[in-house]
């Protein structure tokens, strides 16, 4: 009798394109700024860590968190370059654009992104921002 390990299941399609929906919905409520909505798409017990070491969690200090993001620049958009799905893993390649409080000077950064989704929710979310352009 041969056995399995956990990770060996073969991945289908379905389960591929679930996984991306949710991230690529997800990105789009930040993008929009709701915040709320966002809600959903978190676990309970999500964990969120930056490039600048800081790490948050569960869903409503993500959530707040995003708030605070969001509440920091007049405009800020994430484009997606590249987005690849392995296993229970969804790794974006964005572009953001920022402009700042009280400023008319838009600025642009790469960034990077790694989401963990299980069920349809987002348990953990690794976000990595390049240098702004100056």
């Amino acid at each position: 009798m041969t056995l399995l390990r956990a990770d060996s299941r073969p991945e289908t399609k379905a389960w591929t394109d679930e996984r991306e929906s949710v991230v690529r919905d997800f990105l789009a409520l930040l993008n929009d700024g709701a915040v709320d909505e966002m809600l959903p798409f978190l676990h309970p017990n999500i964990v969120f860590r930056s490039s600048t070491a800081r790490t948050v969690s569960g869903r409503l200090a993500v959530l707040d968190a995003c708030e605070q993001f969001r509440a920091a620049y007049d405009d800020s958009t994430f484009s997606l370059i590249n987005i690849a799905v392995t296993r229970e893993v969804v790794l974006v390649e964005q572009i953001q654009r920022f402009r700042t409080s009280g400023s008319p000077e838009v600025h642009w950064q790469l960034s990077f992104a790694s989401f963990r989704v299980e069920s349809y929710q987002i348990t953990g979310w690794h976000q990595l921002l390049g240098s702004p352009n100056t």
